[in-house]
């Protein structure tokens, strides 16, 4: 039974996203000076193994996770917080959750010191729920907000720190169904979110990731291969006062389908960590929207190839941590140098 829920699963989840459109393969990067230093978080191990939502909370310096698939291929609805300083995960049993989910978007709100989470799936129906949890508090609250987007899974979510707004883009509905390519902004003061309608926009996608650059302030979309065409690799920046997305011409590029992109505050870059298409590895890249440039890291101890993994930055300890994942499930720590 397990076989058969991990399979169909498995044929409804579609390649990750990550947008610059190209009409060859991709060119791929030599090594640089930059290093990728893995090492196994020998932590205790928490349950949220595939396609959790996670968020670091800077206010209380924890990375806070929530729902996914359990070993058995189970939605869960347990929170939990990782302190890098100890290496340790506690569960929160907070007094009421959200509902079980997978593939949803968590984002930190540093303007509240609040965790943001939207969407999401149960395998049977996607969500378009919003909910707010606070760490000093351990309660998470359903904000409720007005003419929310459609419900939805795989979607993308960075909070623009400029506007104080969460942009959302992308996704797909539950089942195979229909697969978005539309932006969204949530206003925490009105509690309600806007259709943006950009022209243009990215191509429709799912197994999105984005991430907001406070450095430029820009809001950068990474799309992988869609069905395994190559053309629709690439990057995209979202400039929140002019409403546009742009292509980001660069000379090398990532070609990752299942991937994480996360901004390093203390460096100014971007990371990209995940598959690649080409290698069938997993790979590290930074990308510096100063030049602009991906460049790829070289790494040592690696984890196993993985998909549907959770991935978060710990800024105050310059670390990122590996969550689970398919179909290895281990939990790993990562410095880039």
């Amino acid at each position: 039974m397990r076989g058969m829920k991990l399979h169909a699963r498995l044929l409804i989840l579609t390649p990750l996203v990550l947008c610059i459109c190209c009409s060859q393969l991709p060119n791929l990067a030599p090594s640089s000076g930059i290093t990728a230093v893995w090492n196994r978080s020998p932590s205790n191990a928490q349950e949220m193994k595939v396609e959790c939502g996670s968020a670091y909370d800077a206010l209380h310096k924890r990375i806070i996770a929530f729902g996914g698939r359990s070993e058995n291929w189970d939605n869960v609805n347990e929170t939990w917080a990782y302190d890098s300083s100890t290496d340790t995960w506690t569960n929160l049993h907070p007094a009421s959750s959200p509902p079980y989910r997978s593939s949803h978007a968590m984002i930190y709100d540093p303007a509240r010191g609040k965790v943001l989470m939207f969407g999401g799936d149960d395998f049977v129906r996607a969500y378009n729920d919003l909910w707010e949890y606070d760490f000093g508090l351990n309660t998470w609250v359903e904000l409720s907000p007005l003419h929310p987007p459609p419900a939805r899974q795989m979607h993308g979510m960075a909070y623009d720190e400029e506007n104080e707004v969460i942009i959302l883009f992308g996704g797909r509905r539950t089942g195979g169904g229909d697969t978005f390519n539309d932006t969204w902004e949530y206003h925490h003061r009105t509690n309600s979110w806007r259709s943006l309608d950009p022209q243009p926009s990215p191509p429709v996608q799912d197994h999105i990731n984005l991430a907001y650059d406070a450095k430029h302030k820009k809001t950068v979309l990474f799309c992988g291969p869609v069905a395994r065409d190559q053309s629709t690799i690439g990057t995209w920046v979202y400039d929140h006062a002019t409403n546009h997305w742009s292509t980001l011409t660069t000379e090398h590029t990532p070609t990752g389908d299942h991937t994480s992109l996360i901004y390093n505050r203390n460096a100014g870059t971007m990371m990209l960590f995940g598959n690649s298409e080409v290698t069938r590895g997993l790979e590290v890249w930074i990308l510096d929207l100063e030049t602009p440039a991906w460049t790829i890291a070289r790494s040592f101890s690696e984890p196993s190839y993985r998909e549907h993994f959770g991935f978060a930055y710990d800024a105050d300890h310059d670390v990122y941590l590996l969550i689970g994942g398919f179909p290895n499930d281990d939990n790993w720590l990562l410095k880039v140098q």
